[in-house]
């Protein structure tokens, strides 16, 4: 379902510390996944393809779109997860080998299960070929092909490249290719804040830092498919991307503050947080300290305070402060200082332009 709120496709704050964001590894080919568009947008492109999933003016396409993206990534999932279990087992010997131990065979059978093929014992030796459906799957690849309307592609995992297609998993493993030299195709997502965070927000778990990092690395792709696909965490996500790194890191040693912005003032959150920013222990507000006092009114609440500050910027007048905190922060050094009245020498003449913003506003 379309997002309640519009999504900017601004461009985020370049990072400056290594500990605001940190980097996630999925398995699969980013190009496979998403299309090459947005390959050059780097590992913060999870922003642009919210917009394009939850863009209300193309909402059917969006479902469909959502949902193929949702299963390839539950794909992607389910052979990292598998893959490795294979490679644990029997990634240093040929399929001779590891079909012939107890262990490293029950490991093959939900590994090959993805790319349609089963393991067969002729005598001695053992095989891999097609199952039933993937033997007709071939069949009509190669049809397709003689007609000159597709590629004798055969089947293969959502998201991965040529070399993990099930007709060329099938010729490595019988020509005895041991699979610790074989290689997934993996891309990189960069998540603003800390695993533990994002354990927390998306499945509910706590965990120490350690354990939660080894947990959502093994939950890597399903974790990319619900930021992008189900719109409280994709909320959640386009919010914290527009905040710089000092914010970031005042708002990790503020869990309060954090579960507000996750749940209660989510969705104004989402709408218009990329505006704020707290600093040294302050709220850096638009048109700096001059507006201090004019943003304080409005909010009732003290910079000084940043996490009554926060709260109630995303909570009062149905978010009108919000938006308007939104909209002035986002113009220039210039224009900024027309709309705050800070090009008027007297003092009560800058305090009427600044009510008579807040009037029109309000109609907003």
């Amino acid at each position: 379902p379309a997002l309640p709120v519009p999504i900017s496709h601004d461009t985020p704050p370049p990072a400056s510390a290594q500990d605001a964001w940190f980097d996630l590894t999925v398995p699969g080919s980013l190009e496979h996944v998403v299309g090459a568009g947005l390959q050059a947008a780097g590992p913060r492109f999870l922003r642009d393809l919210i917009g394009v999933f939850h863009d209300p003016e193309v909402a059917m396409a969006n479902r469909a779109g959502a949902r193929r993206f949702r299963d390839c990534l539950g794909d992607l999932q389910r052979l990292g997860s598998r893959w490795l279990e294979v490679r644990r087992v029997a990634g240093e010997v040929g399929l001779q080998a590891a079909a012939a131990r107890d262990e490293s065979r029950a490991a093959l059978y939900p590994f090959l299960d993805l790319f349609g093929l089963r393991l067969r014992r002729d005598g001695p030796t053992w095989r891999v070929a097609p199952n039933v459906d993937e033997a007709r799957r071939r069949g009509e690849a190669d049809g397709a092909t003689a007609a000159g309307d597709g590629s004798s592609a055969g089947g293969a995992v959502c998201g991965t490249d040529a070399a993990w297609r099930s007709r060329e998993v099938e010729r490595r493993l019988n020509a005895g290719e041991a699979m610790a030299w074989w290689t997934l195709p993996q891309f990189t997502v960069s998540l603003p804040l800390s695993p533990r965070v994002w354990l927390d927000v998306v499945y509910d778990e706590d965990a120490a830092d350690a354990a939660a990092a080894a947990r959502l690395a093994g939950r890597a792709a399903d974790l990319v498919a619900r930021l992008v696909t189900e719109p409280r965490v994709a909320q959640f996500y386009v919010g914290l991307s527009g905040l710089d790194d000092r914010t970031l890191e005042w708002l990790a040693r503020r869990p309060g503050a954090l579960s507000l912005l996750s749940n209660e003032r989510l969705e104004a959150f989402a709408r218009f947080g990329r505006g704020l920013r707290v600093h040294d222990g302050e709220v850096r507000v638009p048109g700096g300290d001059g507006a201090a006092a004019f943003w304080e009114g409005l909010v009732d609440a003290s910079v000084a305070d940043p996490e009554r500050f926060v709260d109630r910027l995303f909570e009062r007048s149905s978010a009108r402060v919000a938006h308007a905190y939104d909209l002035v922060s986002r113009l220039s050094d210039r224009h900024r200082r027309f709309v705050l009245g800070d090009w008027q020498a007297n003092a009560r003449d800058r305090r009427r332009g600044r009510e008579s913003l807040w009037r029109v506003l309000e109609r907003l």
